[in-house]
């Protein structure tokens, strides 16, 4: 974990495949209770890329 940056790139630096992208998928919806229908596998690049989408999926933060 300690190695893995909000940059560095799931599938080629971290060998994830279509499988364990899933399972990171499905885990988000469930701990935030969002959809990510919207985002697909190929766009589940690296950890900036899931911020933006859950971030996208809870909407605005009421302040």
């Amino acid at each position: 974990p300690e190695d893995i940056t909000d940059d560095s790139l799931f599938k080629a630096e971290r060998g994830a495949d279509s499988l364990g992208l899933l399972e990171v998928h499905a885990g988000l919806e469930q701990e935030y209770g969002i959809s990510l229908e919207h985002l697909e596998l190929v766009d589940m690049t690296n950890l900036k890329a899931l911020y933006v989408a859950v971030a996208t999926a809870r909407g605005p933060v009421e302040q």
